[in-house]
């Protein structure tokens, strides 16, 4: 079985989802960048959190 680059994207991404605060989101977020360009398979990783002032749903 091989992974593919979206299995690993999600694998290595996985604990940004599991985040509690936005704070948390931020940390994990760049740890989750630091091990994707240590792969050596990805050129850029770039991390951008966008915020909405939606209904809060």
């Amino acid at each position: 079985d091989m992974l593919t680059k979206e299995d690993l994207l999600t694998y290595e991404i996985s604990d940004v989802f599991q985040a509690k605060n936005l704070i948390d989101v931020m940390r994990k977020s760049h740890e989750a960048r630091q091990k994707l360009l240590r792969l050596g398979i990805f050129r850029k990783v770039e991390v951008v959190i966008d915020t909405s002032r939606g209904t809060g749903l």
